[in-house]
């Protein structure tokens, strides 16, 4: 049986209904504020979810892909685009894509960002 995905949901996307919606769906879940404390900056996250070996989670999308180019040996980036319009995700949603993306054979996340919105 494969693990489930280990995720760190970034501040800006902790929602608690998402977090426990997540963690209901199977997936192994911890978030920014838990493991670090309210206000960690971006690079902080990152490191952490680095060394932790976790996907980050998170709605904070130009940050993180900076993020993203500068380090490309990560565990994986779960963007989730918000513009108020018809293409935002509903938590539900967001789940169904996370767990699109942990089916995927090899789960070849590693390294990657994935935007969400493009697997309603």
């Amino acid at each position: 049986m494969k693990a489930p995905l280990r995720i760190l949901v970034d501040e800006c996307t902790s929602a608690k209904s998402l977090v426990g919606m997540l963690r209901v769906a199977g997936f192994d879940v911890v978030t920014s504020a838990e493991t670090l404390g309210i206000g960690a900056s971006d690079a902080e996250i990152f490191a952490y979810a680095q060394s932790d070996q976790r996907v980050i989670l998170t709605h904070n999308c130009a940050d993180f892909k900076a993020l993203h180019e500068e380090h490309p040996g990560h565990y994986g980036l779960l963007l989730i685009y918000e513009d108020r319009d018809s293409r935002d995700l509903t938590y539900r949603q967001i789940v169904a894509a996370v767990h699109r993306v942990d089916q995927e054979p090899e789960n070849p996340i590693g390294g990657c960002a994935i935007v969400l919105n493009h697997l309603r």
